[in-house]
């Protein structure tokens, strides 16, 4: 039986659960290697000792590069460099349970529209001030049935098309139906009236 455990005091390492929503709101693959220009997302991990809270300062360095097939979640690493520094009040030792925050991993405001409004997989016709069509490329944060949701491209209370229109361009004047006045002939050269939600 061994003798005795030795630990490097260079650097600790803290394995932690991930989910696939964290690495989407750190920008983060699955697979992930720090690099120089990529130092990975900061790390702040606390604990109670002695009726103190203490801290320390890492970076997660790395992620798994499979997912749990149970549990769907990715493992990640975070690494504390000289947990036994002079600096540090309160040495971070093998063993500790600990909490960890990353930095990017919080709650955002997501902007939610009807799932009509996203055209061909990556447009997004809103509907400026003066009623024309601005054609905006965007990139969906998370898509189901019913609706989309923007990180950016799309701000809250701007109006979306969410109708189908034929030939759609930068500038096009539209008319959106809850303001279009009642008409008995159709007129030809008329606005498109328009579906656009808020």
């Amino acid at each position: 039986s061994p003798v005795a455990v030795m630990f490097s005091t260079d650097t600790m390492e803290i394995r932690l659960p991930l989910t696939d929503a964290d690495l989407r709101s750190m920008r983060i693959p699955v697979g992930f290697t720090a690099s120089s220009s990529n130092p990975g997302p900061v790390a702040h991990i606390t604990n109670m000792m002695g009726g103190r809270l203490v801290t320390w300062d890492g970076r997660l360095v790395r992620t798994e590069a499979s997912v749990d097939a149970r549990t769907r979640l990715i493992y990640g690493t975070v690494e504390v460099r000289s947990p036994f520094a002079a600096t540090n009040t309160t040495p971070l030792a093998p063993g500790m349970f600990v909490n960890v925050r990353l930095e990017g991993s919080g709650s955002e405001t997501l902007v939610a529209a009807p799932r009509s409004a996203l055209k061909r997989n990556e447009f997004v016709y809103v509907v400026t001030t003066d009623n024309t069509i601005d054609v905006r490329q965007v990139t969906p944060a998370q898509t189901t049935a019913d609706e989309v949701l923007f990180r950016e491209g799309v701000a809250d209370g701007e109006r979306v098309i969410v109708s189908h229109i034929a030939s759609p361009h930068q500038g096009t004047r539209v008319t959106p139906i809850d303001r279009a006045p009642a008409q008995e002939t159709a007129d030809e050269s008329a606005e498109p009236q328009l579906d656009i939600r808020q």
